[in-house]
Formats: C-alpha cells, structure tokens, sequence
C-alpha cells in the first residue's frame, strides 16, 4: 500500500512551529550559562567572605575574603576564590594566622630594616634590633625579642646603654655642675666663683657627634672682676 504524502498545504501548521522549536532550543543551550550558580563560597577557617550583598554566584565571580579579628593575612597566600564553569569554587587555603602586632619601639634601640616592612609576625617569630645613635651594645644581653604564646612581644631589656661623654674638664676660677651625669643626653652647667665672670656659654649638651658623643659648647672663661679707684665695677 503506497503512504500517501500530505500535501504543501497540510505542511504548513508544521512550518509555523519551526521559530518556536528553535527559540526552546537556543533557550535550552543557553540556560546552562545563565543558570549555572556555584552556590555559597566555601568556609575558610578564621576568615569571612566579603560578599557584598550578593545572593548568586555566577561563573567567574571572584569573592576575597579578610581574617577575623587578632588574625593576619599569611604573606604569598592566597585570599580568594574563583566560580568556575563546572559551578565549582576554585581552590583556596588556610591564610589566616595569630599574629603579635608591631614590634615592640624602644627608646635606646630601633627595629633593624629587614624587619620594618613585614606585618605578619607568627607566635615564635623573633625580630632583632640595633642600638640608636647615643647608644652602646651591651654583649650581654641579647639584642632580640620573640613574640610569646599570648600574641605579645617578649619584655625588652636594655641591651643598649647610653654612651658617654668625655670629662668636661675644669674652669678655673669656676664650676662644672655635673650632678646629671655626663651620659648622653646629659646637661651640665658653669658658674664662676666669687670676683669672676663667666665669658661663654652657661651650660652644655651630651650630644651625637659621628659615631660617638660629644659636649655641644666649649667651656667658658672665668674672668676676675677689677675694682676700679672710684669703686665702679669694670671688666676685662
């Protein structure tokens, strides 16, 4: 028996499905880049995502998360994720640790270069330090502060002295005050004694000087006072 086939005028109500049939059909390739959602970002130990008031998560969203409070970003790690093409976060690490915060600033001695940029500073972590200028060594004492269990610096001690300055000598006919020492930093005065007068500075500083310290002024002159016959007080 021979199938009779329709004729153009039967074919036709299955022309005018064919723009439908293609719609459904670009919509269903479509819908795996339009529906595709990686879903929460994964959690990641002493961290939280910033996720800006975002609900979805399309592929190549990227969220960056920040440590909790008292915990620091480890240097080189890694801080964000990535939504993939198959709707799977990208990989990511533990990159939050306890950390000591900035070392400790001492008076008598500063934090050596290497140290100064870092910011992460892990329990065990030990920085040294190097003397300021007006300062000694003491080789006794070690130069050197670890940060302690309880996230805080080790307590310094003074393993830098202050340095020295040379005995200011003597004025004659004067006096060198020095009950504060002749340290850096230190002052000392000048006064004359009765009948003189003093020609220079009153007083001098310890100071930097190179390498080393040094008084700031020189010692000044003590100068007799001469009694004129009419009794008026003159001076040399």
């Amino acid at each position: 028996m021979t199938v009779a086939r329709p004729s153009v005028p039967a074919a036709l109500p299955l022309l005018g499905e064919l723009p439908r049939l293609l719609l459904l059909l670009l919509l269903l390739l479509c819908l795996p880049a339009v529906w595709a959602d990686c879903g929460p970002p994964p959690a990641v130990p002493n961290a939280q995502p910033a996720l800006k008031g975002l609900t979805s998560f399309p592929e190549n969203t990227v969220i960056t998360y920040r440590c909790d409070e008292n915990f620091m970003k480890i240097p080189g790690k890694q801080d964000s994720v990535m939504c993939l093409p198959d709707s799977q976060w990208s990989d990511i690490e533990e990159f939050c640790n306890r950390s000591c915060g900035a070392p400790t600033r001492l008076k008598f001695a500063s934090l050596k270069q290497l140290y100064i940029p870092q910011s992460y500073f892990p329990v065990g972590t030990v920085v040294e330090y190097e003397c300021r200028p007006g300062y000694r060594r003491d080789p006794s004492l070690l130069a050197k502060l670890p940060c302690l269990q309880n996230l805080k610096w080790s307590t310094a001690a003074e393993f830098c002295k202050k340095k020295s300055c040379p005995n200011p000598g003597e004025i004659p006919n004067g006096q060198i005050d020095t009950s504060n020492g002749i340290l850096f930093g230190a002052a000392i005065s000048f006064s004359c004694n009765t009948g003189y007068k003093l020609f220079g500075p009153t007083s001098s500083l310890c100071l930097v000087s190179g390498s080393g310290v040094q008084w700031s002024d020189t010692l000044p002159e003590c100068r007799e006072i001469i009694v004129q016959h009419h009794h008026k007080l003159t001076m040399e």
